[in-house]
């Protein structure tokens, strides 16, 4: 099993990539979970998508920090640990391959299993 070592003291920094329809559904439970679920702290850092007008509205109404268009950018980000793959299925293993590369992220959801599980 590989382990990624985290920064001590801060929260785990997530990334989706995606912010139409699975965007915006995964958005609502980034912002839920810890209702839920016993989670470890993480903060909402980037909304990732192709149009930097809708992805910048999308971000600030679904309680993420920033927005950009760059998801190769944003996976290799120091403050970014976990990546959610909200993208449309044929992009999913080549975000999974790029997240998993980048030393630093781990994408997770049904690419994950689906690719390397």
């Amino acid at each position: 099993m590989t382990t990624f070592p985290l920064s001590a003291g801060r929260p785990l920094g997530v990334a989706a990539i995606g912010y139409a329809f699975m965007g915006k559904a995964h958005s609502n439970a980034w912002r839920n979970v810890a209702s839920f679920f016993d989670v470890p702290a993480f903060e909402q850092k980037v909304l990732v998508g192709r149009d930097a007008t809708l992805v910048a509205e999308a971000a600030a109404k679904y309680g993420w920090a920033e927005s950009a268009t760059d998801w190769r950018s944003a996976i290799s980000r120091d403050d970014i640990d976990v990546v959610d793959i909200c993208a449309p299925g044929w992009m999913h293993a080549e975000i999974a391959i790029a997240a998993l590369g980048s030393g630093q992220a781990r994408p997770g959801g049904k690419a994950a299993r689906q690719h390397f599980g």
